[in-house]
């Protein structure tokens, strides 16, 4: 028998001691809300039974999706003052999440989790009290679970089957399972937990189904619409209608409940059926790239400018993926009573990726291709369909520039719209890299001309993010700032004076962090590509010192040109929060840990990123490395090279094509590409098309070279369809065949990433005693 193991106590107290912190600020601008809990979950707590259904993780005892974060104490501060203020009778054990502001902001709601169930909490602002708002427990499975209406009013759902065992059907199969070619299946995004039987199909309606109830003055539960399989509910600005969109049989065994035959209904009030919009059926076609979508009716949602106005997305080609047909995705509207024929609004050249309402003339939409990298913004005129191409084209990885969002404020319907002035100027939050510091920057834009205006930039000498305008006519914005070693705190600054206050004070709590130190490294590769990376060393080295052993903690990213690769976004200036995967307290321990390293994979016009991944992560790996020994700080005989994911990947990789490295670490990685033949990662070739590029990027068709040794990490349930734990299994094997060195250690009740306190210290563990032999 094996048991969970720490490692010292100075790398311990990093991963036990850490607070997660959240703020939430009201509509009106005078509350803000503090949620603090304990970052990491027991082992207990992700025990809990639960069952995957059709891409979903269902704890079945709460009828709740999964989650890991949760808060135990919730804080109201009154912003002009400053004030704390006490809320009294709370549940006396705190597990909350899902909170949220009434509407007019006088209460907050929250999602209370029990051991046997969830149950929807209220609390009163003017009254300073809490109370639980219906004895019925809250359904989650797909959703928040609830949505306010109106400070008096809140539609929630709540499970059908609360309280009942699922009565599993018979498990003696009547026959075979049978797929065709013409049911077709999402490449994409084949997990493990798709349906498989009938017994599964049970499950998914069992947990599925819902009761939609209205709760009425904080206390009466009236049930109102059908129980059913509701995946998601919104309700119209002006609160008459209901949009609910729910699924129903026949569910598919070759996609996640997504792609699952729905239909999209509007309701009133009191529950009467007002129009059924649209009946989607079971996906049947292949997903075939990353730009392609169903033709059906997608992203329904409610105009936030207009009373009672739905819109909808629809593809002119689901399945097509170039760019020949001028336009891609169109937009519709229609306005209630929803009985005539929907006005299509707009087209668009690529595929939609969200909107901004403002009002009938204005609105920002969003548009991108996946294939070509290309993001883009239009400034849309819903009642002309006319549009106008804003100054904010870029590829994907080209994170020089970040298009940003626009801000909005609530208008009298109780909607968040666009936020634009009289002369039509809007508003965007953005971030760019200048002089490889990264900045947030505020800025209004003419929809008229597109000329802009630096309004507030954050400090280089912090990371700044910009939260919202406290008050906009006295020009005071809400800025989250941080260092190194300054914990994130919540400061008031008027823009126009510079005159600031804190509305937070919170202290940084590891005081080891001060007996490390970081600095950044600026490098190139053999082809003139500059590269970064940042490297923690104990306070005391100096040097002359002897150099350290080494643990470098990477990830590839694939980018279409230099430039791109060359201005990656990055904020060097960020506080070292601990995160499950933080490896830089191991500096305590007398290594010298390398993060954020550079490692570009550039493509060009006629050669994918991939048609020369190992060469050029060999290429990032060898720059730093002689450059990191050139500046006297690591020893490089004495080196272990990690990553998570496709950084496991990645690692893996230099493990069996070079020969710079002692041992691997490497975590939820895929090491066989033949086990993901439709493509992975950036990768949008199939197998098929690029079978040479697939077999060259699998380290597990060269582990007969590999001469260091490897530590394997994977969670037992980790069901990302690139990475199920059945390729750690196997990687492992082929090593061991091949006389190779290695250990696997499969986490409990883990996923991709970990979550539990115990895993992620024992996991902290085995790296340490890696790190030991090196």
């Amino acid at each position: 028998m094996t048991f969970y193991k720490k490692p010292e106590k100075i790398i311990s107290s990093f991963f036990e001691e850490p607070i997660n912190r959240k703020y939430l600020l009201s509509e009106n601008k005078r509350w803000l809300i503090i949620l603090e809990g304990i970052k990491f979950s027991r082992i207990e707590d992700i025990s809990q039974p639960k069952v995957g259904l059709a891409g979903i993780e269902i704890q079945t005892k709460t009828f709740t999706r999964y989650k890991s974060t949760f808060f135990s104490n919730i804080k109201l501060i009154e912003v002009d003052s400053r004030k704390e203020f006490i809320i009294n009778n709370l549940p006396n054990r705190i597990k909350i999440n899902n909170v949220s502001f009434s509407p007019d902001s006088s209460k907050i709601a929250f999602q209370q989790n029990e051991p046997d169930k969830s149950i929807l909490w209220l609390i009163s602002i003017n009254e300073l009290n809490a109370y639980q708002a219906s004895e019925y427990p809250l359904h989650t499975i797909f959703n928040n679970g609830y949505t306010w209406v109106n400070q008096n009013m809140i539609i929630y759902l709540t499970p059908l089957n609360f309280g009942k065992e699922p009565q599993n059907k018979n498990l003696i199969p009547n026959g075979p399972l049978e797929y065709n070619s013409i049911e077709g299946f999402d490449i994409r995004k084949s997990n493990k937990d798709f349906l498989k039987n009938e017994n599964d199909e049970f499950l998914f309606e069992f947990y599925g189904m819902s009761q939609m109830m209205k709760l009425i003055d904080s206390s009466t539960s009236i049930r109102i619409y059908p129980p059913s399989i509701i995946s998601s509910f919104s309700v119209s600005p002006d609160n008459n209608y209901i949009l609910i969109k729910s699924l129903y049989k026949p569910f598919s065994y070759t996609t996640n409940f997504e792609l699952f035959p729905s239909k999209i209904e509007i309701i009133d009030q009191l529950g009467k059926l007002v129009c059924e919009l649209h009946k989607s059926k079971a996906y049947n076609k292949v997903k075939i790239s990353y730009s392609s979508t169903t033709y059906e009716p997608r992203d329904h949602g409610w105009r936030s400018d207009k009373p009672a106005t739905i819109f909808w997305i629809r593809a002119k080609d689901s399945n097509n993926q170039d760019l020949q047909t001028i336009d891609q995705d169109h937009i519709f509207n229609l306005d209630a009573p929803f009985n005539t024929e929907a006005e299509k609004i707009a087209s668009l050249p690529l595929r939609f990726g969200g909107i901004y309402w403002g009002n009938q003339d204005i609105s920002i939409v969003y548009e991108w291709w996946w294939e070509t990298k290309k993001l883009q913004i239009y400034h849309l005129n819903p009642q002309t369909g006319d549009k106008k191409t804003m100054d904010f084209i870029r590829p994907f990885e080209n994170s020089t520039i970040e298009l940003g969002k626009p801000l909005t404020i609530q208008n009298n319907l109780g909607q968040k719209v666009l936020l634009f002035d009289e002369d039509n100027f809007v508003y965007f939050i953005c971030k760019t890299v200048l002089n490889q510091v990264e900045f947030s920057i505020l800025q209004k834009i003419s929809l008229k001309n597109d000329s802009s205006e630096i309004i507030w930039k954050s400090n280089e000498n912090y990371k700044e993010n910009f939260i919202d305008f406290i008050d906009i006519e006295n020009n005071e914005i809400l800025v989250s700032r941080e260092s190194n070693y300054e914990y994130p705190n919540l400061f008031i600054i008027n823009i126009v004076t510079g005159q600031e206050k804190n509305l937070t004070n919170y202290q940084n709590l590891h005081k080891n962090f001060d007996k490390i130190k970081n600095q950044v490294l600026r490098y190139k590769r053999s082809d003139g590509v500059s590269l970064s990376a940042e490297i923690f060393l104990p306070e005391t080295f100096r040097i002359g010192d002897p150099p350290l052993p080494t643990l470098i903690w990477a990830y590839p990213k694939e980018y279409k040109d230099k430039s791109s690769a060359e201005n990656k976004s990055q904020s060097w200036n960020k506080y070292f929060k601990i995160n499950w995967d933080s490896h830089y307290p191991l500096a305590l321990k007398g290594y010298a840990i390398i993060i954020n390293a550079s490692f570009p994979v550039l493509g060009d016009s006629d050669n994918e990123p991939n048609d020369s991944f190992i060469e050029q992560i060999t290429m990032n790996a060898k720059s730093l490395v002689e450059y990191a020994n050139n500046c006297g700080y690591i020893d490089p005989n004495r080196i272990a090279i990690g990553g998570h994911s496709y950084g496991a990947f990645l690692a893996a990789n230099l493990m069996v094509h070079t020969k710079l490295f002692k041992a691997c670490i490497a975590i939820s990685g895929a090491y066989n590409r033949s086990l993901t033949p439709f493509g992975f990662q950036n990768e949008n070739r199939t197998y098929w098309k690029a079978q040479e590029v697939y077999q060259k990027l699998s380290p597990f068709n060269y582990v007969n070279l590999l001469s260091g040794k490897i530590l394997l990490m994977h969670g037992e349930l980790d069901n990302n369809p690139g990475t199920p734990t059945l390729q750690s299994e196997r990687f492992y094997q082929a090593i061991i065949a091949n006389n190779g060195e290695a250990r696997l250690v499969i986490f409990p009740n883990e996923g991709h990433t970990f979550h539990s306190q115990e895993s992620i210290l024992h996991m902290m563990w085995e790296i340490e005693q890696l790190l030991e032999t090196l």
